[in-house]
């Protein structure tokens, strides 16, 4: 009968290192006076990324067999091989936080006291009518994007292990995962800034020797190689398709949702961490564009143009009519439906995800803010009605955004009929200034160009 060390004398290592490009949320399931939902954290209060968090998605990525190998099997009694650390957030410096450290090391510390007094997310789910919906008005605190973590992973395997581990380190750089929850709206991106591996064979004492003193803080640096390309240049999931539309404002625009005094709506703002050359981080104020702004407007136009696809009008009869939100075929397939027992909806997830848009305030931009004053004229009186004096903040024109979407699962796209013509139609209208993104449509605010011929990869 064979140990358990001579059926697996192999310990594959690894030492990642992710940014994250947008903000992201692995909620504590508690809430608290300013959000309703509020992110992990370690016991200093600073954010942090649970171990299995990680191995979550990480174990999707496996075949069913594969992956009940390497990560256990609870109705085999089969523990997991592979170990997790908890990933730890980097300081200004560029160092990992580890162990208990003093108050007053975070606040002064720009990009800690960001990372534990984040920025509230306020999120508002709008139904046909253009109102909220019953429940659908909450906020949270999110992790901002730039923050940079560390995690180690180590694999006790034989050398049949090798392709398994390919495919792990493989996924982690592909920019195709996504942590925590809420990914549908833009969260949990992230880019895979070092990843150093090493296979160690145990039975060779000068490898067991170099296992043993790896260090054991994040903070001291691994002799280990840095093999992220390497992975990176592994072929990409086939299913997956990555697309990047650069978008020109021709006009006004604004994303509501800000504060200040400058004027009652203002562009919604956020903060982040930057890194520069010499790997020191600090916090930006930018510009927000949710992906949720672009989620809304696309899932109603892809609605709309399915609906003509299928010949379902408004004049149709009762069972062909024209239907909107999840009991839209194309707004289902692409965008997903939330559970509902009332409709006895098992609800499904949605396949395309739309990257928050982070613009940086510069002198340019600051100069294209303009304060708009708007008045609705009594007709009677001739003066302004009650509560419709306002002025708005928009931003004029700018420099072109990058809007990142990634389509997940594309053959069961093209096998459901019109969904894919739907979703082309929507983007084409949105790259031809025929779909507004964010407040003030109705007065020509919000519309992009793209002078560049991007088509989808279907």
């Amino acid at each position: 009968m064979t140990t358990r060390f001579e059926e697996y004398p192999l310990r594959y290592l690894a030492r990642v290192v992710i940014e994250f490009r947008t903000a992201f949320l692995i909620g504590n399931g508690q809430n608290n006076a300013f959000a309703d939902e509020v992110f992990v954290s370690d016991a200093n209060g600073l954010p942090a990324l649970p171990g299995s968090s990680i191995a979550g998605i990480l174990r999707r990525q496996l075949s069913e067999t594969d992956a009940n190998d390497i990560f256990g099997n609870r109705d085999a009694s089969m523990g997991s091989r592979l170990t997790i650390s908890w990933g730890c957030i980097h300081d200004s410096h560029n160092r990992p936080v580890e162990g208990l450290v003093q108050l007053n090391t975070i606040e002064q510390d720009t990009v800690l006291r960001q990372a534990k007094y984040s920025m509230v997310r306020d999120h508002v789910c709008i139904n046909r009518r253009g109102t909220a919906v019953q429940g659908g008005k909450f906020d949270e605190r999110c992790v901002d994007a730039g923050h940079r973590f560390t995690f180690e992973m180590i694999l006790e395997g034989n050398a049949g292990d090798e392709s398994k581990w390919t495919i792990l380190m493989s996924a982690l750089t592909s920019n195709e995962l996504r942590f925590g929850g809420k990914t549908r709206r833009g969260y949990g991106a992230f880019d895979v800034v070092h990843l150093k591996t090493q296979m160690f064979n145990l039975s060779n004492p000068a490898e067991r020797d170099a296992y043993l003193l790896q260090p054991k803080e994040f903070a001291i640096d691994s002799a280990m190689l840095d093999r992220r390309d390497l992975y990176a240049a592994t072929t990409r999931n086939p299913e997956t398709i990555s697309l990047t539309i650069p978008l020109e404002p021709q006009g006004f625009w604004m994303v509501g949702g800000g504060s200040g005094t400058a004027a009652d709506m203002t562009p919604v703002e956020a903060s982040r961490i930057v890194w520069d050359e010499q790997q020191n981080g600090s916090v930006k104020k930018v510009i927000l564009i949710p992906g949720t702004a672009i989620k809304g407007p696309l899932s109603h136009r892809v609605a709309y143009y399915y609906n003509a696809l299928n010949e379902s009008y408004a004049d149709c009869p009762s069972e062909i009519k024209p239907a909107v939100g999840a009991f839209n075929g194309a707004v289902r397939c692409l965008f997903g439906s939330a559970k509902n027992d009332k409709h006895h909806d098992p609800g499904e997830a949605g396949r395309i995800y739309i990257d928050d848009i982070y613009i940086e305030q510069t002198n340019g931009l600051e100069a294209a803010r303009k304060i708009i004053n708007h008045v609705s004229i009594d007709r009677f009186t001739g003066g302004s009605r009650a509560g419709a004096l306002f002025s708005e903040q928009p931003i004029y024109q700018g420099g072109p955004v990058q809007l990142r979407i990634t389509i997940t699962e594309k053959s069961k796209i093209i096998e459901e009929s019109n969904v894919k013509e739907a979703f082309n139609l929507a983007i084409k209208d949105l790259k031809e200034e025929q779909l507004a993104i964010g407040s003030g449509d109705g007065r020509g605010n919000g519309y992009f160009k793209s002078s560049e011929t991007v088509s989808i990869p279907w």
